[in-house]
């Protein structure tokens, strides 16, 4: 009875499951999409973190100052006013 019990009240996933396996480091995880070119957190943080690198000998194109972003060729005042 008890272990009808524990087995109700646990923790059940709403949706579909997906075990995928990155395309960068080959590592398995799991998510609730299904997708098609599958990167795992760790992954993920790097590009991003690599996206955002600042070049410091390249000159913004909107102000002129160095430091620009590598992905976008504007500094991080320009590159993140909307």
């Amino acid at each position: 009875m008890i272990l009808n019990w524990i087995r109700r009240k646990t923790w059940k996933p709403k949706g579909k499951i997906y075990s995928l396996k990155c395309n960068q480091c080959g590592d398995g995880f799991i998510s609730n999409h299904s997708m098609e070119a599958p990167i795992c957190g760790s992954c993920l943080q790097k590009v991003k973190s690599i996206d955002l690198t600042v070049d410091t000998e390249k000159k913004c194109i909107i102000c002129g100052r160095n430091g620009a972003v590598y992905s976008s060729n504007k500094c991080n005042d320009c590159y993140f006013k909307k």
